[in-house]
């Protein structure tokens, strides 16, 4: 009789780690989510930005100017800006690495969302959940 308590034992013990191993998936889904939509509100905060560099540029006699550089759709430009709009030159810049800092997250919490979601579907379709 003692094998056949083991065997149930066994058994039961199986089950319950493959329902841990499906909560801690749908854990781990929930806290992408809860990312996702962090990460969506903060992009609605961003702001105005534009891509690009500003470097200071000193021009002899002519004075101090700033030189924007970017690539924008495969072509790169170079504008000239005035001293007095360098500041906010600067904030747009900042507020577009912010943007591509916070769409590549996006994407990478996607792409491991959707890894865990095939993991579990397969997971289920095999009987290991």
């Amino acid at each position: 009789m003692g094998g056949h308590e083991n065997k149930l034992e066994n058994q039961g013990s199986a089950m319950i780690q493959c329902v841990g191993q499906e909560a801690v998936m749908e854990r781990n889904l929930m806290k992408l989510r809860a990312r996702i939509g962090e990460i969506k509100a903060e992009l609605a905060d961003v702001g105005e930005l534009r891509p690009g560099s500003l470097t200071r540029q000193n021009r002899g006699a002519s004075g101090t100017y700033y030189q924007l550089s970017y690539t924008h759709r495969g072509k790169g430009r170079t504008e000239y800006v005035r001293p007095e709009f360098a500041p906010e030159i600067k904030r747009q810049i900042a507020a577009y690495r912010r943007f591509k800092k916070l769409i590549d997250e996006w994407v990478d919490l996607e792409i491991e969302s959707s890894r865990i979601k095939m993991e579990i579907e397969k997971k289920r379709e095999t009987g290991q959940l």
